[in-house]
């Protein structure tokens, strides 16, 4: 009875605190739910809200029962052997779903990935250690390595974190110990690149879009190129990194009209990513954004689209360009947001309208 009623304490909590947030996750982005559920999704994936309360605390809770319960007849092995399965299981399911948002390149993605690597690694090898009976130079070899990736982690993490603050934080005293000043640096290239990245070029409805590339000068030295590289790949700011993520913004944007069942598909479908990207910029800047007025976000897209029509010199083209934008821009008002569906469920909506 003890472990039936530590069972049901443990996952009545946070499948009760998960079914509260599908009842509302039409509306997970107001200020209420943010302000009383936005612990367990913030950073997610609006259709991945369920990850941290599902997955990362069913690892918990799995881990906890291996530990504290006679499983597999309380043999360390045996607990080893288990342990590396579920944080292979957990790296695969990672590398599968990516539930974490899109900000610098998937950044959070990769490092959840090299900590469940690292944690998978560790287990590994003290469980090899211990089957083999290794000798103390394969045994010291073996943790030496060990040791290194769990430092290179915690590194990793030390960076975002501390480059954060101090990208808040600019322009105070550089005083301070070698470990600040080498977080510091980190953060100024971090910067630095920041501002070196792709640019498009928006002019208005049905005109061409260009791309912009800023003219990078290399450093002088050669440990500057290698740390401006390590900089530029680890926070996702290299160009190939910049450019998939612009696709696959695209992309996601042409497949939530797709989910919306927005009929009929504008043909400016690319115009209506771009003049979203410039409104929600504009807004932003006036610190009035609220995402729960779809309405005020269309009425300030429709604003977008009227000043770029009059700023261009041929009228005509741009003319008809942008009154086919302000009807797509109107259908978009009758719609009601919705989280993106599954596979399954989109996949079953294409075939009962093919047939």
């Amino acid at each position: 009875h003890g472990t039936l009623g530590l069972a049901v304490w443990s996952l009545s909590l946070p499948l009760g605190l998960c079914l509260a947030i599908r009842h509302r996750r039409q509306e997970l982005h107001t200020d209420a739910n943010i302000r009383m559920f936005g612990y367990f999704y913030s950073g997610f994936q609006p259709q991945r809200y369920w990850w941290e309360l599902v997955i990362k605390r069913g690892e918990v809770l799995l881990s906890s029962a291996i530990f504290h319960l006679p499983i597999a007849t309380a043999d360390d092995k045996a607990k080893l052997i288990l342990y590396t399965m579920i944080s292979s299981a957990a790296l695969c399911v990672e590398l599968h779903v990516k539930p974490f948002d899109e900000r610098h390149g998937r950044l959070f993605d990769r490092l959840e990935a090299v900590g469940i690597s690292v944690r998978c690694l560790t287990f590994a090898s003290v469980l090899s250690l211990i089957l083999y009976n290794a000798n103390r130079a394969v045994t010291g070899t073996v943790l030496g390595i060990v040791l290194l990736c769990n430092l290179f982690y915690v590194v990793s993490i030390a960076s975002v974190i501390v480059s954060e603050i101090a990208a808040g934080a600019r322009g105070t005293s550089a005083a301070g110990t070698k470990i600040k000043k080498v977080l510091s640096s980190i953060s100024r290239e971090r910067a630095v690149l920041e501002g070196h990245v792709q640019r498009f070029r928006w002019l208005g409805p049905g005109t061409p879009i260009s791309v912009l590339e800023h003219a990078r000068e290399p450093p002088s030295r050669g440990l500057d190129v290698l740390f401006r590289a390590a900089v530029a790949r680890f926070f996702g700011l290299t160009r190939e990194s910049q450019t998939a993520s612009a696709a696959e913004t695209v992309g996601q944007v042409l497949q939530c009209l797709l989910a919306a069942e927005l009929q009929p598909i504008p043909t400016l479908a690319l115009d209506f990513v771009f003049v979203l990207a410039i409104t929600v910029r504009r807004l932003d800047t006036k610190c009035t954004m609220s995402l729960q007025h779809l309405g005020q976000i269309i009425v300030e897209m429709r604003h977008v689209v009227s000043e770029a029509s009059q700023e261009l010199c041929d009228e005509t083209p741009s003319a008809a360009s942008a009154e086919e934008l302000h009807r797509g821009l109107l259908h978009l008002r009758s719609l009601r947001p919705t989280v993106l569906p599954s596979r399954r469920r989109r996949r079953r909506r294409w075939q009962r309208r093919s047939l």
